[in-house]
């Protein structure tokens, strides 16, 4: 996990479990709920329900087993932005 990048939670984000686990996902770029439950140290269904909110905010994106922050689009796509 990167520690040097910086992660801007969202101020939608008011329970301090889906600050962490959004915080945890951007960090790691795509973590499972086993991984994000044996790291953080919650219950899955406290996961579930809260990965099930971030869902819904359109937060974080499921592919499977795997959870990740979705790409935002550029408002100018001619424009990149180097690392």
């Amino acid at each position: 996990m990167n520690m040097n990048t910086v992660c801007v939670v969202p101020d939608e984000l008011e329970s301090s479990n889906a600050k962490l686990i959004y915080f945890y996902i951007s960090k790691t770029g795509s973590s499972t709920i086993n991984e994000i439950s044996a790291a953080l140290n919650l219950k899955k269904i406290t996961l579930l329900s809260v990965i099930k909110t971030l869902q819904e905010k359109n937060l974080i994106q499921r592919n499977k087993d795997t959870l990740s922050i979705p790409s935002k689009p550029t408002t100018n796509p001619s424009v990149s932005v180097a690392d």
